[in-house]
């Protein structure tokens, strides 16, 4: 028997997507949200059909799954965080992997930026919405 999700997604979000580089990849995160914080995350490589591609998906399906029921952001971004791969020098900080920056974008959504070890004043348009 399936149970209901805990939370249903609204019919409107409010989203921001934040592009970053991974080695020689492009890595695009999008956290959509509401009042009730982040509700989803959609992850993007910049090659179709490579198994970096998928990868890119699945985190973020799982990612919005857990947040579908429930699971806190806090969780989520302390088991990505600081995963290693092929480490990249961001504007604002250093990005370890997909599993990372995923963190780190939902990190910066909610305006924890010394969690995400990224520099906030390369990020002005999120400061300015802090209370």
């Amino acid at each position: 028997m399936m149970r209901d999700p805990v939370r249903n997604r609204p019919q409107r979000l409010a989203g921001m997507t934040f592009q970053w580089q991974i080695g020689d990849h492009k890595c695009f995160v999008t956290v959509n949200s509401d009042a009730d914080g982040v509700r989803e995350i959609f992850v993007v490589g910049d090659r179709p059909g490579s198994d970096l591609f998928s990868l890119c998906e699945a985190v973020g399906m799982l990612a919005s799954g857990m947040l579908k029921q429930g699971i806190p952001t806090r969780l989520i971004c302390d088991k990505l965080i600081n995963i290693k791969a092929t480490t990249t020098w961001n504007e604002g900080g250093f990005i370890h992997s997909i599993p990372d920056a995923v963190a780190k974008s939902i990190l910066l959504i909610e305006g924890n930026f010394a969690a995400a070890d990224m520099d906030p004043t390369v990020f002005p348009e999120l400061v300015q919405n802090q209370p």
